[in-house]
């Protein structure tokens, strides 16, 4: 499963840290993703809770 969506579900499973890990690794692959985070729910709220940066992601 591809990284931004495996971070979508362990969101949704209440697994947090793998969730942000999943997104981290989906920016890495394509920073694009980062600029779609504020779009879906899931991960806007792990931004957010995390307090993630484009620059915390992206290293």
């Amino acid at each position: 499963m591809p990284c931004y969506l495996s971070a979508i579900v362990c969101q949704r499973l209440q697994r947090e840290e793998e969730a942000v890990k999943h997104f981290r690794d989906a920016c890495k692959l394509d920073e694009e993703k980062w600029f779609r985070a504020d779009r879906d729910r899931e991960i806007s709220e792990l931004v957010r809770k995390f307090q993630l940066r484009a620059s915390s992601v992206e290293n």
